[in-house]
């Protein structure tokens, strides 16, 4: 019976109880917790780098007190909209808490087991990966978990002390007092709904302590328990009024919430606006999280349906010109209508010839810069530098391996590379040091590799996507900028080339065409970016020089569904050459859902060009196919040189849920593998080059994780990047290269 006894008072153990009716009846409350603790504990989104947002928060380019202070802020709102949410969906199945004082207050108290198992979960992972990943001491670790606990503590401490006293103070702070709140007519609506609400509530709610929801015993105080009260006297609709006393609040915080974001959203540019990409993320699990209590006070049952039906509502609407706010590719002019057909009809016929021609003019101008002995004639050999994506890494470790290399070969590499192609991050490495060899053959800078360059090109460009996200993106779109004399929304994709430049120094915010002169006169590579189309699965062909071969019909295609597009040709009466190089790359690199699809003049879509070939090689040697006879005639053998990411092998787990879902995940796995086999195979076994080709690769390889694909990298992931360098494959691959452009 003592056993018996023991169990039952732990069983109607007001924490308890709260936790089984999560379990019961709010499985949606608690999947935002599931997502977030999965998240903390390196569950899910692990190659992505979304659980590293959350343990090491960057705010303005440092990871400090203030980083964990606004992501602590941040997690102490979703604290209180969960108990907010909460409380209006399960209060009523506890009526024993009117007999206290605060009832919302000693709710949230007794509603602390999920809550306390996140931060408890989060303070541990943190430590250990600040240790691990950013290399901080103890001391500043201590210090960046106090910033995190500070700032839960310091949100919490204001919303009790202030939204939760009384009604009477909210209707202060709205500059109403409650008789003149009553007058105004959206009280009505609003007392209406709360009117319907407590009916509901009074035929479902326990007349008496009893049955499956009663309540033994509460914390009264973090360090005391106390027995609960019978309320079975107090008159049921007395009992609701009371317990809906703290709608009011809930409402207005949840206004309060969405103002602030409106708010937030046209200081979105300023450096000190743009929150931890963690905190964002955090906003909007918030607003979820507020917008399922709303739904449950109004709908009840039926939330779920109407969520569903909320989705396709907005899906609809989204489609209508006052909804949609597409993002545009900076530069080109979309307020001007043109008859497509007659510009397709045009570059049907192409200049094939004519571009074939232009191009060979460039090679020979890359010949005679390449001549051994001005005396002696001795062929060159020719250098393609293929770049796969992978975000940031990518882009330091395209960056960072070419500069090795160059250097150990004084300057050779980059002379004799004729074109860079490849998609995502890697383009954006292969840019950013092509602008800078630019410079420096220009005598505007003495360098273009060193420390300092490669930090500039490693900083975060994450938080303002994420922050863009949270504060219009996803909701609404109200400001603009200009460029060239056209209108384009601020959007993620504007703070991504924003932050992009900053931390560059804006030395690549040009237009593609600013690069023609350079690339025609063989004094830097040609670059291509080859982003997606997305409606027939080819290529959209972007370069300052004239490439309709490309897009050609020969033997790489047969498909008269699939084919390339050159992009000057097919939008020059939109002012092509206007497009900005940074959009340029950011179409190259349009991760689905990190940035937005973009939108060109008429019905072509694009994204990522890793979706059509994550490693460039197809465009080279395509490009090879085409000036095969000259290749020939002028070089003594063709480098692919192939900056990547070596793949990981893809280990399925031996149970009932992988077996199941081994198949398709074996393709997501193994997509880019997929593409490089099939580039290997076609370079391998063509024999339309009969000059010796070389194929070498230099692989990026982490230490004992994988490097995430992110926007965001930490000390620790930017370190294996930088070593990867000095791996034995790589060390053979570098000696090759270099004994070969050194004969």
């Amino acid at each position: 019976m003592k056993i018996k006894k023991i169990w039952s008072n732990i069983i109607f153990f007001f924490p308890f109880q709260l936790l089984f009716v999560h379990f019961k009846r709010n499985q949606i409350l608690l999947l935002f917790w599931v997502i977030l603790i999965a998240i903390i504990n390196n569950d899910i989104a692990v190659s992505y780098g979304i659980p590293l947002l959350f343990h090491v928060p960057e705010y303005l380019g440092k990871v400090n007190f203030w980083s964990y202070f606004i992501l602590g802020n941040l997690i102490g709102s979703f604290i209180i909209a969960y108990n907010i949410s909460s409380y209006i969906v399960n209060a009523y199945l506890f009526p024993f808490i009117i007999t206290t004082p605060h009832p919302f207050a000693k709710y949230t108290l007794n509603n602390f087991i999920i809550p306390l198992i996140f931060i408890i979960l989060y303070i541990y992972k943190s430590a250990e990966i600040q240790a691990n990943s950013e290399f901080l001491t103890s001391r500043q670790i201590s210090y960046n978990i106090a910033g995190f606990l500070s700032g839960i503590t310091l949100f919490i401490g204001l919303s009790f002390s202030y939204f939760f006293s009384t009604n009477k103070d909210i209707f202060k702070f709205i500059g109403l007092s409650k008789k003149k709140f009553d007058e105004k007519k959206i009280s009505k609506p609003l007392k209406k709904l709360l009117y319907k609400d407590m009916k509901w509530k009074i035929d479902k709610s326990p007349q008496e302590n009893k049955g499956m929801w009663r309540v033994k015993t509460y914390l009264n105080t973090p360090f005391t328990i106390k027995l609960a009260r019978n309320f079975g006297h107090y008159k049921q609709d007395m009992v609701q009024k009371v317990l809906q006393q703290n709608h009011y609040n809930g409402a207005f915080y949840s206004i309060s919430i969405i103002i602030i974001l409106i708010v937030l959203g046209f200081f979105k540019e300023n450096q000190y606006f743009t929150i931890p990409a963690a905190a964002s993320i955090t906003i909007i699990f918030t607003i979820f999280m507020l917008m399922f209590s709303a739904m449950h006070s109004v709908l009840k049952e039926w939330s779920f349906s109407f969520f569903i039906l909320a989705i396709l509502l907005v899906n609809y609407f989204s489609s209508l010109f006052f909804f949609d706010h597409s993002n545009s590719a900076y530069g080109l002019k979309y307020s001007k209508v043109i008859e497509q057909k007659e510009i397709d009809k045009k570059i049907q016929k192409n200049n094939y010839n004519d571009d074939i021609k232009s191009t060979t003019e460039i090679l020979n101008k890359w010949k005679e810069k390449n001549r051994i002995d001005k005396k002696k004639w001795k062929k060159p050999k020719i250098v393609f530098i293929c770049s796969s994506g992978g975000g940031l890494k990518a882009s330091i470790w395209t960056y960072y391996s070419i500069s090795v290399i160059d250097s150990l070969l004084k300057g050779k590499l980059l002379k004799h590379t004729f074109l860079i192609t490849g998609a995502s991050g890697g383009m954006l490495g292969a840019a950013y040091l092509r602008e800078l060899y630019l410079q420096y053959v220009n005598n505007e800078i003495d360098s273009y590799y060193n420390d300092s360059l490669l930090n500039n090109l490693s900083k975060d460009l994450l938080n303002p996507i994420a922050f863009s996200a949270v504060v219009s993106d996803w909701f609404w779109q109200i400001q603009k900028f200009k460029y060239k004399g056209e209108y384009y929304y601020k959007d993620r994709a504007y703070s991504f080339e924003k932050k992009l430049n900053k931390n560059t120094h804006n030395i690549l915010d040009k237009r593609i065409i600013d690069y023609k002169k350079a690339e025609s006169e063989a004094i830097i590579p040609m670059l291509i970016l080859s982003p997606t189309i997305i409606n027939n699965g080819g290529k959209l062909i972007i370069s300052p020089q004239n490439v309709s071969y490309l897009c050609s019909k020969n033997k790489f295609y047969s498909n008269r569904n699939y084919y390339n597009i050159e992009f000057r040709k097919k939008y020059k009466n939109y002012n092509a050459d206007n497009l900005r190089f940074t959009t340029a790359i950011r179409m190259n690199a349009s991760f689905p859902y990190i940035s937005p699809i973009i939108n060109l003049p008429g019905d072509l879509k694009v994204m990522d060009a890793g979706l059509n070939d994550n490693f460039g090689l197809s465009t080279a040697i395509e490009f090879v196919y085409h000036f095969r006879n000259w290749i020939e005639k002028n070089t003594d053998g063709v480098i692919f040189l192939q900056i990547s990411e070596k793949a990981a092998l893809y280990k399925p787990k031996d149970n009932l849920f992988n077996k199941i879902f081994n198949p398709v995940e074996s393709i997501v796995k193994n997509y880019f593998n997929f593409q490089q086999i099939n580039n290997e195979k076609h370079l391998k076994y063509n024999s339309y080059l009969k000059s010796k080709i070389h194929y070498i690769n230099l692989n990026l390889m982490g230490d004992d994780k994988e490097i995430a694909l992110s926007w965001h990298l930490t000390k620790k992931e930017k370190k294996a990047i930088i070593e990867s360098i000095n791996y034995k494959e790589n060390k053979k691959s570098i000696e090759k290269l270099i004994k070969l452009l050194s004969n």
